[in-house]
């Protein structure tokens, strides 16, 4: 099964692997050790779906172009556009690959990194004036997890893994 999603890239006080200059707005990716300058600003990638938001999800807000957490009792906002909240399922951002604890033996589960081929790819695109907005996402049941094979137009495919739940 195909879906459409979309990729937002956010800047970042955190250190990342993409960068935008400043003044020309040209992306680039950290490739060595050495330190981002005041003259560029950290990016992330982050591949939103209109699945589902359910507690312990992160999301993406466009209207305060955001992420978080939901919280428990979680619901769209039904005062704004139905369509200003995506739920991330994948990122560049490490701060959302990591198990985290929500309360007393309560785990959020990963999401997966988008790999290093599909950035360079968004870069090398971006550069174009030919920013990616949209990927089509197919969703592959497995056993014991849920794989996911984007591709954009370009027919870049990456296998996105999600991790068995481990609150049990």
């Amino acid at each position: 099964m195909y879906k459409k999603c979309k990729v937002v890239m956010l800047p970042t006080n955190e250190k990342a692997l993409i960068y935008q200059s400043k003044l020309s707005k040209i992306l680039g990716i950290k490739r060595d050790k050495k330190i981002i300058n005041s003259r560029v600003i950290a990016q992330h990638l982050y591949i939103l779906s209109d699945n589902e938001i359910k507690e312990g999800d992160w999301y993406y807000s466009y209207l305060l172009n955001s992420r978080y957490i939901a919280p428990k009792g979680f619901t769209k906002s039904k005062l704004t556009n139905p369509k200003s909240e995506y739920k991330i399922i994948a990122s560049t951002d490490p701060s959302l690959n990591k198990w985290i604890k929500l309360n007393p033996g309560e785990l959020l589960q990963s999401l997966p990194s988008i790999p290093q081929s599909f950035i360079e790819e968004y870069v090398s695109e971006y550069n174009k004036e030919n920013k990616i907005e949209e990927v089509m996402v197919k969703y592959q049941p497995r056993r014991d997890k849920e794989c996911i094979i984007i591709t954009p137009d370009m027919n870049i495919e990456l296998l996105l893994v999600t991790l068995p739940n481990l609150t049990n």
